[in-house]
């Protein structure tokens, strides 16, 4: 439930390595890996959350929190509150994806990290090394 509460917050706000990895900063530019496209829920004793994932989309990266998406692409530019998107910076390989997205003078970095073909685990989760947090890929 907390995980919950933090991503919550998170799109209230902003309704908001290796050698052959590749970094790109262009920006309001957003194109994750063909790896993690898709949309993901939160795994928990392997049971999935409908209400907290994330979505992947060719130019597009969404928060998914109780029915509603908050999306960061270029053609989802978000200023709410005066806040608006003025950098974007991925960090991408064939097993880790990290995304930096900057707004006014606050960042906000989402790093997952490929486990399987279904599953990823979200890496800079804010609970830390108090629990693991999984998504499982939505197929349906």
């Amino acid at each position: 439930m907390k995980k919950i509460l933090i991503i919550l917050t998170i799109s209230i706000l902003y309704s908001c390595s290796s050698d052959d990895s590749s970094t790109s900063s262009n920006n309001t530019s957003i194109n994750p890996p063909d790896w993690i496209q898709g949309s993901w829920f939160q795994e928990e004793n392997g049971a999935i959350d409908k209400n907290t994932g994330y979505t992947f989309k060719k130019n597009d990266f969404c928060l998914n929190v109780f029915n509603t998406q908050t999306c960061f692409g270029a053609n989802n530019i978000i200023a709410i509150q005066g806040n608006v998107i003025t950098r974007i910076e991925e960090v991408k390989n064939d097993n880790e994806y990290k995304i930096s997205i900057t707004q006014d003078n606050t960042t906000l970095v989402y790093h997952f990290k490929k486990i399987n073909s279904t599953k990823i685990e979200w890496i800079n989760d804010p609970v830390g090394n108090l629990a693991e947090t999984f998504y499982k890929k939505n197929n349906g």
